[in-house]
């Protein structure tokens, strides 16, 4: 028998915890004429078995028990390139439902296979899955390597010399073409399919270039009938999803991204997407739930990141700012603090970051949305001296955080700093750090505008001696971004001028001016406001000197 021929002279790794399926799986390969066969108990007996010894077939239990499931060992498999690329993998799942087989199938495996099965139906699977691979490795093998050009090359002589792989191949040479960018050409690809029969890789595929193009509604009519034919296809929803978002439709992206989600939830960027759509929705508790199961997803996982842990934290951060119901926002503020008391324990796994350096950034971010802004910019600066930050030099974890700080409290120049260095330096941040700062940024646009043009009208009035107009224009723009230095310093300048002018008032004045100079004194102050901030001392002291 042709099939049964392919276990010849193949090396065989069986990786499940459970006794009687290791027993069943072996007598059957034995039977199908196996004799190289070992077995691993654990995902980590597993990662052992693969780096000093090279097998070819691969059988994964989803179930694994404690620790890696079968998808996050498949995935670190593959990532670590721990077996040959002509190896095939199967994951074997116990379960039926849709949720496990479509994760499974999310990462995708060479196949799948549902406990029980049959002699038979493991030969079927077995022989399909090996022919197809070996066919189709040298397109894999360019793909892998980001070589689009050399895998269009590749798909077509496979479309060429392999018939029996056409749908396939037709599939693949649309996902090179989207990689390569060459939406035309990919759209009369699609349509000659399409005017057809409605493929449901092939709307896909017209939805994405649609999403492209910014032509949301043609894209999600395209994804929804791809929905309608298969409810499964989780690209469909994550399409939709963006397009609603991009069209400003929150409600509507956030039933579909739930909907997505209740297909397959483990997927770590669908929660994290499911948290900020939850979080535009006001719905805070979900979108805390969705941040945290990413964490739970990957505590397990060779994708363990301690960064995951702080989004999660700053995530309920952000979520404290917005809330506006007292009781509730006391609520997250103390979950906050929870789950950051909690990070303790994972410091050791903290690479780039010590934990107690993040513990303090955020418990001056919860000062300040909780209204502290003068301690929350006190704790800032301690931390910050730490660093020796002449050039505000801080570590690349703590930047989303200090720009969303910044920004809160006023020191728009100080967030601009830190801005830069991300560009300048060319700074790799992750999707949520990234949209923290666009969103943080999208916050403070209108107070920037209005502290901008409440300075310039002061700076005007200040020119022409209306010292009391200044004075009310710079106070506020400090009313909008209170711990701001540029409208401090000004304010300072203005009220030094009135209590030279000796007025009833001058004692009011010098203690306004105390008050000013609390934002100032011992905080980091950009290279530009230095000098002015001395100079302006020196002379409130030499004001106060005249009464002594």
């Amino acid at each position: 028998m042709r099939s049964k021929s392919i276990f010849s002279g193949k090396n065989i790794l069986i990786i499940d915890d459970q006794k009687p399926f290791q027993i069943m799986l072996r007598g059957m390969l034995k039977d199908l004429g196996v004799d190289k066969i070992s077995v691993a108990q654990s995902g980590e007996a597993a990662i052992v078995e693969c780096g000093q010894n090279r097998y070819d077939i691969l059988f994964i239990d989803y179930n694994l028990g404690d620790g890696r499931n079968g998808r996050q060992l498949f995935e670190e498999i593959k990532d670590r390139k721990l077996i040959p690329d002509t190896s095939i993998c199967l994951l074997v799942t116990g379960e039926s439902q849709a949720t496990t087989v479509v994760g499974a199938l999310e990462v995708l495996p060479d196949d799948y296979i549902v406990k029980p099965f049959s002699q038979n139906l493991l030969l079927q699977r077995v022989a399909k899955s090996w022919l197809k691979k070996q066919v189709f490795v040298p397109f894999y093998i360019s793909m892998n390597a980001n070589d689009y050009e050399n895998a269009l090359v590749v798909i077509d002589d496979i479309l060429e010399n392999y018939p029996r792989y056409k749908a396939t191949s037709n599939k693949y040479k649309a996902q090179v073409l989207f990689e390569l960018e060459q939406y035309t050409q990919l759209s009369e690809y699609l349509d000659e399919f399409l005017e057809k029969k409605r493929l449901n890789w092939a709307l896909i595929f017209k939805s994405k270039i649609l999403k492209q193009e910014k032509k949301y509604l043609a894209a999600i009519k395209f994804a929804k009938e791809a929905v309608l034919q298969s409810k499964m296809n989780l690209e469909a929803y994550d399409v939709i999803t963006d397009c609603y978002l991009a069209k400003g439709d929150i409600e509507q992206a956030y039933d579909w991204v739930r909907s997505g989600i209740e297909k397959s939830p483990f997927s770590v960027p669908r929660q994290y997407k499911l948290s900020a759509v939850a979080k535009l929705n006001n719905d805070f508790e979900s979108s805390i739930k969705a941040c945290n199961q990413v964490v739970d997803l990957t505590s397990h996982s060779f994708k363990k990141d301690y960064r995951h842990l702080l989004n999660h934290i700053r995530n309920i951060i952000d979520i404290v700012d917005l809330e506006d119901d007292d009781k509730k926002k006391r609520k997250f503020n103390q979950h906050a603090l929870h789950v950051l008391q909690q990070s303790k324990r994972d410091s050791a796994s903290f690479t780039d970051l010590e934990q107690e350096d993040f513990e303090q950034m955020c418990l001056a971010r919860l000062d300040s949305v909780n209204g502290l802004n003068l301690k929350a910019k006190k704790s800032f600066s301690q931390l910050t001296s730490k660093f020796n930050t002449t050039d505000y030099q801080l570590p690349t974890d703590l930047l989303a955080d200090s720009i969303s700080l910044m920004l809160k409290i006023g020191e728009f120049d100080n967030a601009l700093e830190y801005v830069n260095q991300i560009k300048e330096l060319q700074i790799e941040l992750d999707d949520f750090t990234k949209a923290m700062i666009a969103d943080a940024q999208e916050m403070a646009k209108d107070q920037i505008k209005s502290v901008k043009l409440l300075n310039e009208k002061g700076i005007e009035a200040f020119t022409d001696g209306d010292y009391q107009e200044a004075c009310s224009l710079f106070e506020k723009s400090l009313v909008i971004a209170p711990m701001n230095t540029g409208s401090a310093l000004n304010l300072a300048q203005v009220l030094i001028e009135l209590m030279k002018m000796n007025t009833k008032l001058k004692w009011t004045y010098i203690d306004r001016c105390k008050g000013v100079f609390k934002i100032i004194d011992g905080m980091p102050i950009g290279k530009a406001h230095q000098k002015r901030a001395v100079d302006l001392k020196d002379q409130f002291n030499g004001v106060l000197s005249l009464d002594k």
